[in-house]
């Protein structure tokens, strides 16, 4: 996989290097021969020859057989009926043509004339440079996933915050496919104030409980998930941010019978229910044993209720992302018990208990404070001491994180909308409060969501330019990263030395050798 990027990394490069080169005297490539010059092979297998023998018998203008008149095309130019000459080339590959029962040339000879064909259609394409306007394709849910983690030191889960992607022509990157309708749009806004808050770790007004649904369809009587332990069965493992250090409370709640009755599974037959964080065993439980399922004539309310309690516990966090892991220990069963009924698949109304859901409460207020989280250090760059350096500490961090989100450098005016903001947040709430709404205005910034690209003011229309160093960074980034550029690709795209063949180069091996 490495060697195909190295190939067209390098590839890419001398493309980008050729498409902007005038041809010198030395370099003007040889003149393409008339039906009348003679080839580099024998006339009676020249280009001309092979066509007329083969070829122009169906393909001619009386006859136009498939819509193709060749003997109405020159050799000589071959550039502007290239369109024609590609479906010559193809037929001739392929073998499809001439047909079956018609005289045929030899595979030298075929492959002679699709070759010429070939060379001159190349060489057109070199001298004629064509690579379309430039598209505007919106980050995709995987770059923007890496593009806040690389501008915030910050990791999220945008699978739970953005819409998944519509694929073009089977990839989830394709410009064409990456467009942004008005409810996606209130996806990224929501998204923005989520992430701003994450960053900062703050904790604003009351503590919302916030839920992580098991999927309906999930096999709960196996082990689903690499994240969970060898032994379990149902439950569910996934990352979770945690805004600030503090006891969180978490609530599990079993699969429901879907009947009114009360949760699924809950009998006489106890079952261990295990809580982990980042594979360390914070809580256990027991879900069913006698005093569920011995009396079946106990108020199942009354069951259910203190079930509800029992699931719950307390635990202190760090803040940041952690694995947290929810699962019943799995149980052998043997054909024996089967015949004596005592599994509970074969219990009239019975089933295995399952995870439903898990809830978890932050602190709450007063009682938790922020940490000195890797997001919090990359954000906060500086700290006013007094009211007075707020100001100047919040354009200092507010710009270099433009810097990193805009893949560019940045001016008063890409500055204008996120110090507004700041300011906003500030007035009613402090410096922090600020800062966090600077985030979120950056976070919906078209420059941030889309991989914009300048234009040269000099251009002509239709005329292909050499892309900027700082474009030229992002592609390459967006391209082997899938994420933003980071700082020595960036320092060099703004010094215009990224561009240069040895440059461009070692930036592409030491690249490739990141773990990213």
């Amino acid at each position: 996989m490495n060697r195909h990027l190295v190939l067209f990394a390098a590839a890419t490069s001398f493309i980008v290097a050729a498409a902007h080169t005038t041809p010198t005297a030395q370099q003007q490539p040889s003149p393409l021969p008339s039906a009348g010059t003679r080839s580099p092979i024998a006339d009676t297998q020249s280009p001309q020859a092979v066509l007329g023998k083969y070829c122009v018998t169906c393909h001619n203008q009386r006859a136009k057989t498939g819509g193709l008149a060749l003997d109405t095309l020159n050799l000589a130019d071959v550039p502007n009926h290239a369109e024609e000459w590609e479906k010559v080339v193809r037929k001739v590959r392929t073998g499809a043509m001439p047909p079956v029962g018609r005289p045929r040339p030899d595979k030298a000879t075929a492959d002679s004339l699709a070759t010429w064909l070939e060379t001159q259609l190349d060489r057109a394409a070199a001298e004629r440079l064509n690579p379309g306007p430039p598209m505007l394709p919106r980050l995709n849910r995987s770059e923007y996933t890496n593009a806040v983690r690389d501008v915030l030191g910050l990791e999220v889960d945008a699978a739970s915050l953005l819409p998944a992607d519509v694929a073009g022509h089977g990839f989830d990157n394709n410009a064409d496919a990456l467009t942004l309708s008005p409810a996606q749009t209130e996806r990224y806004l929501g998204a923005a104030a989520r992430i701003a808050q994450m960053a900062l770790g703050r904790q604003r007004g009351l503590p919302t409980p916030e839920t992580i649904f098991v999927p309906d369809d999930q096999n709960q009587g196996m082990r689903f998930s690499d994240d969970l332990p060898f032994g379990s069965r149902a439950g569910v493992a996934f990352r979770y941010f945690f805004p600030v250090d503090g006891e969180y409370l978490f609530e599990m709640r079993p699969k429901e019978n879907g009947l009114g009755g009360g949760f699924q599974g809950i009998t006489a037959e106890p079952y261990q229910l295990y809580a982990r964080l980042d594979n360390v065993q914070v809580w256990t439980g027991t879900v069913g044993g006698p005093d569920f399922g011995g009396d079946p004539e106990a108020a199942r309310g009354d069951r259910d209720t203190k079930l509800a309690e029992l699931l719950r516990f307390k635990a202190s966090v760090k803040s940041g992302v952690h694995l947290v892991q929810v699962y019943f220990a799995a149980k052998t069963s043997s054909y024996q018990e089967d015949l004596f009924d005592k599994s509970l698949h074969n219990r009239k109304g019975a089933s295995l208990p399952s995870l439903a859901m898990v809830t978890i409460t932050p602190p709450q207020p007063g009682t938790a404070l922020a940490s000195d989280s890797p997001s919090r250090r990359r954000v906060l760059i500086c700290t006013p001491r007094v009211r007075d350096e707020e100001a100047a500490c919040a354009r200092k961090i507010i710009s270099a994180l433009a810097r990193r989100a805009y893949r560019r450098t940045v001016t008063d005016v890409d500055l204008r909308m996120p110090l507004a903001s700041y300011r906003d947040g500030a007035t009613r709430g402090g410096f922090e409060s600020g800062v966090e709404m600077a985030i979120r205005s950056i976070l919906v910034n078209p420059d941030f969501l889309f991989r914009m690209e300048s234009e040269p003011a000099d251009v002509a229309p239709n005329t292909p330019y050499r892309v900027s160093d700082v474009d030229l960074a992002s592609r390459l980034s967006f391209f082997l990263w899938s994420s933003v550029p980071d700082e020595p690709l960036l320092q060099l795209a703004e010094k215009k030395e990224l561009h240069k063949p040895e440059v461009l180069q070692q930036q592409v091996r030491q690249m490739l050798a990141d773990p990213q």
